[in-house]
Formats: structure tokens, sequence, C-alpha cells
């Protein structure tokens, strides 16, 4: 049971990294389409950015800690901080070169979720599992 936890939050911060790339890509992109064209569109690049840049910190984080229970208040700023960026990026999306800011919200809003309720979710089928075997040693 316990190499699923390991194996879901290496998953989660792997693809947050991923995430993170072609967030940065994307960024790039945006960037040299502000100089072709001269459009100011600079809050998309930064939206962007903002993504990419959080999108590494905690796919790192997952990936680092995948073997141990990282601290509560750890989960609790990640958490947060995740929720305030899926709600503060809907703002930038009416841009016409931040489409793919719907897609990366989405992306980073499940991806975080997936790191941490995996462990849950895991820790309710260990009980489950524990008190089966406690109930059929009884018998």
């Amino acid at each position: 049971m316990d190499n699923k936890l390991i194996v879901w939050r290496l998953v989660s911060g792997a693809l947050l990294i991923v995430l993170a790339v072609f967030s940065f890509i994307c960024s790039i992109i945006v960037a040299n389409v502000e100089i072709v064209t001269g459009k100011n569109i600079t809050a998309v690049i930064g939206a962007y950015s903002v993504v990419a840049i959080y999108s590494l910190i905690v796919g790192i984080f997952f990936c680092v800690s995948y073997k141990k229970q990282s601290k509560k208040w750890i989960e609790y700023i990640i958490v947060i901080t995740t929720i305030f960026l899926f709600f503060l990026l809907p703002s930038i999306q009416h841009y016409r070169n931040a489409t793919y800011l719907i897609i990366f919200r989405w992306a980073l809003l499940i991806f975080v979720g997936v790191g941490f309720q995996a462990k849950k979710k895991l820790e309710k089928i260990r009980n489950a599992h524990n008190s089966l075997e406690n109930e059929m040693k009884k018998q």
C-alpha cells in the first residue's frame, strides 16, 4: 500500500514539472507575439510565468517529499495558493493569447489535488484493509 502513495505523489510532481515547462514555453511564445505585433499583453506573459514558476516549485516539492509525510502548514499553504491562482487566472483569460490558461489552471488544480488526496484515500483503504485482517484473525 505504501508504494501507491509514493507513486501518486511522484507522478503528480512530475506532471506539475511538465506543466511548468509547457507554461514557460507558452510565455516565451506570447512574448514573441508581443514583440512582433507590438500589442501590450504583458499580463498574459506574467500569468504564464506565474503558473510556470508555481508549478515548478510545487512539482519539485512533491518529487522531493514523496517518501515522507509533509508538514500540515506547508500543505495548507500550497492548497490555499493553488486555489488563489485558480480564481485569479480567469481575470486574465479575456486576452486572445491566453487560451491555454484555462487548461493550465485546471491541470494545476487537479495535479495538486491528486498529490494530496491520494494520500487520504490510501489511508482509508489501508485502515479498511487492516480492520478486515483483524476480523479474519479473530474468526
